[in-house]
């Protein structure tokens, strides 16, 4: 999975609009989630390129790390992680283990993202690229 930034003078409805006049598209799913950047007290994630959210899935909790160069792993979690050391084994806690070491995950900001899951098709009507347009503040 990649991550893309729209520039500032393109809406994801309009990026959406422009896709669907060259490529058959299907919207799959909208959504909207509040997310909780986390970070130790000394900003090492921030400092490593890193950059941590974590959101509620019921009893769970989606864990997401982003690279500097734009790469995404993601996990569930049995609850939030206050620690590192919390996170369940996979490729999030192998990238923000070294990172953060022993110290607290704080919340240092929230923001609420609305989202639109969107399935590019071929001619057989087959998915050929999923897109996750999301959107918020």
């Amino acid at each position: 999975m990649s991550l893309f930034i729209l520039g500032s003078g393109l809406a994801p409805n309009e990026f959406l609009r422009e896709v669907g006049e060259h490529f058959p598209m299907e919207v799959l799913k909208e959504s909207s989630e509040l997310l909780t950047y986390r970070d130790t007290f000394d900003w090492r994630l921030l400092r490593a390129g890193l950059t941590l959210t974590t959101s509620q899935r019921g009893r769970q909790a989606r864990v997401v790390v982003i690279a500097q160069d734009g790469q995404v792993e993601d996990s569930v979690a049995p609850k939030v992680p206050l620690f590192a050391s919390d996170l369940p084994p996979g490729p999030v806690a192998k990238i923000v283990q070294p990172v953060a070491k022993g110290r607290r995950l704080l919340p240092r900001a929230r923001a609420e993202w609305k989202g639109t899951l969107v399935a590019i098709l071929n001619e057989d009507g087959k998915t050929v690229v999923r897109l996750l347009l999301r959107e918020g503040e």
